[in-house]
């Protein structure tokens, strides 16, 4: 539950080489026209250098005089970038877009200040515990550490809708391929916010992350779709075989599933969605979605979801904080989402399993609890179907006892788990169409929030039955 992060993100175009293959292939342009097809990037490439693109762009540089031969001759071939990124968007600026050349531990330290700006302490703080509760970090990794690593391996550029300006690292050579490319992603970012607004779009620290993370999709797949349209318009063939071959994913190969799969999901599955509102009304339809953005992660990955308009479940958790007992106090809540919910499930699975567990989500809210240094969590989710709740619980039940593994005592009825192991209490419940989920550090805990999830159970569905 990351999308706090998300206001950096959008600014950042993260490995480019690696998503510029699949996305010319996943766009369905005609590349091979051009020449041989472009090679599909592996995360376990290892070209002959292997030094990250932006490193290589960076060596050599000492100083860079912005009114110097080496900024005008990178700026005139950011000009026709531009021009030719505006033409093929059908999206003409609205006023010029400022253009700052750094070196590459100038465009690090920048960056490292938008993330601290944007990711405030508290939004730590809940991620960590809640992805450490959850079982997709580990108690010694730092979610912060992770995503600055992962992300200053990758920048080459970035544009930042607070100052509304372009950042690219630069030197003495025409810009190559990649870095001509990266700019045209980050330029569409600012078209994007000269004409939509992404402060309206897409506000930081959002109450509903999952819709949030939907709409960073919506914002990330039209710029993928016009880097890859402006790769293909623009690039030669020998250009274009270069792409997928810099290696940039040293970090991201070892990175938890559940970051790799949140820095994908909007370039990857935005791109899905983004790809079919164009092949139906072209740019156009893409300019209608952001005046009507998906909703949940659910319409991303399942496209015919957006086209329906099938909106969420809204669920809803009190203040579990006295229910819990003394001391304990509500730090945050917020909504997983589908996509989170299948990375749960495939983080002690398989993508399959998970894939077929997590879908039919209906709704979900999560509310995280502390008592000091103690955690706790309380998961709410809705389905489509009884047999949707079904699969998920019992997905999700398995992937506890692969979880905790021979640590685990567990207790199970057709309807609930129960599962100790060191340091957790933990209870899941099936009622009709609902799970629930508490997660707990002690049996006292544990029991009068499963207590509460039991007594609730009934109200919940008793209404719209």
């Amino acid at each position: 539950m990351l999308v706090s992060v998300m206001a950096a993100r959008r600014a950042l175009l993260l490995l480019v080489s690696l998503l510029l293959a699949g996305a010319l292939t996943l766009a369905g342009l005609s590349f091979q026209q051009q020449g041989t097809p472009l090679p599909v990037a592996s995360l376990q490439a290892e070209p002959a250098d292997a030094r990250p693109a932006v490193q290589r762009l960076a060596d050599g540089l000492a100083t860079l005089d912005p009114a110097g031969p080496i900024a005008q001759s990178v700026a005139a071939d950011l000009e026709r970038v531009e021009a030719a990124t505006a033409d093929l968007r059908h999206l003409q600026p609205a006023a010029t877009v400022s253009t700052d050349f750094l070196d590459q531990p100038q465009l690090r330290d920048l960056f490292v200040q938008i993330f601290d700006r944007d990711y405030l302490p508290e939004e730590r703080e809940t991620d960590q515990r809640l992805l450490v509760t959850l079982g997709l970090l580990r108690p010694d990794q730092d979610i912060v550490r992770e995503w600055l690593d992962l992300y200053q391996e990758q920048v080459i550029g970035l544009y930042d809708s607070d100052t509304k300006k372009l950042y690219v690292v630069a030197d003495a050579s025409p810009l190559g391929p990649e870095a001509r490319v990266t700019f045209s992603h980050e330029y569409v970012h600012a078209l994007q916010d000269q004409h939509f607004s992404l402060a309206t779009v897409a506000p930081k620290h959002p109450d509903n992350q999952d819709r949030s993370l939907a709409v960073h999709a919506l914002i990330e797949g039209d710029a993928t779709l016009s880097m890859a349209i402006y790769a293909t318009r623009q690039l030669t063939t020998d250009e274009l075989a270069q792409l997928g071959q810099s290696g940039e994913t040293s970090h991201l190969a070892q990175t938890p599933l559940v970051l790799r799969a949140e820095l994908l999901f909007p370039y990857d599955d935005g791109l899905r969605l983004v790809r079919q509102l164009y092949s139906r009304g072209g740019f156009g339809a893409v300019d209608q979605a952001f005046a009507d953005p998906p909703q949940s992660t659910e319409q991303v990955l399942h496209p015919e979801k957006y086209d329906q308009r099938e909106a969420p479940e809204p669920v809803e958790l009190p203040d579990l904080g006295p229910t819990a007992g003394d001391e304990w106090q509500v730090l945050s809540s917020n909504t997983l989402g589908e996509l989170y919910l299948r990375v749960l499930i495939e983080q002690y699975s398989t993508p399959a399993t998970a894939r077929v567990a997590a879908a039919g989500w209906g709704g979900d809210r999560w509310e995280l609890l502390t008592r000091g240094e103690q955690t706790a969590l309380v998961l709410r989710t809705v389905w489509d179907t009884e047999r949707d709740a079904q699969e998920f619980f019992s997905a999700y039940a398995q992937g506890l006892q692969a979880r905790f593994g021979p640590q685990a005592q567990a207790e199970r009825s057709a309807d609930q788990v129960r599962l100790r192991a060191p340091g957790y209490w933990i209870s899941v419940r099936q009622h009709a169409r609902g799970v629930d989920v508490a997660i707990a550090p002690d049996a006292g805990t544990g029991e009068r929030l499963d207590e509460w999830m039991s007594q609730s159970a009934d109200l919940r569905f008793e209404s719209a039955e």
